[in-house]
């Protein structure tokens, strides 16, 4: 069953990672850091089942493209190249919630 609570707080979520989106101070490496980072703490459990795989499907996708490097500190971030750090920012922008 869906909890109102969980789609309000992915809502907010949301709405942080738009704001992360458009700072133009924020390298791209930064944002596609970012960007995912705004989701941590989603509440899948409240979510419909429809809505949890297509969360965990992204997150998924994402992660596939970060297993490429070797990631051992935020500043890595700055060895992926450009085309997968769109992918991943595309991939983020993904997970708004329905609505």
């Amino acid at each position: 069953m869906a909890d109102k609570k969980a789609y309000q707080e992915w809502h907010d979520m949301e709405a942080n990672a738009r704001q992360i989106a458009a700072d133009q101070t924020l390298p791209l490496w930064q944002k596609a850091h970012k960007i995912p980072g705004a989701y941590t703490g989603l509440d899948l459990s409240g979510l419909q089942s429809k809505h949890r795989h297509k969360v965990l499907n992204t997150l998924g996708q994402i992660n596939v493209i970060l297993k490429k490097f070797k990631l051992d500190s935020f500043d890595d971030y700055e060895n992926i190249d450009e085309g997968n750090l769109r992918e991943i920012i595309r991939l983020a922008k993904g997970l708004s919630p329905p609505g």
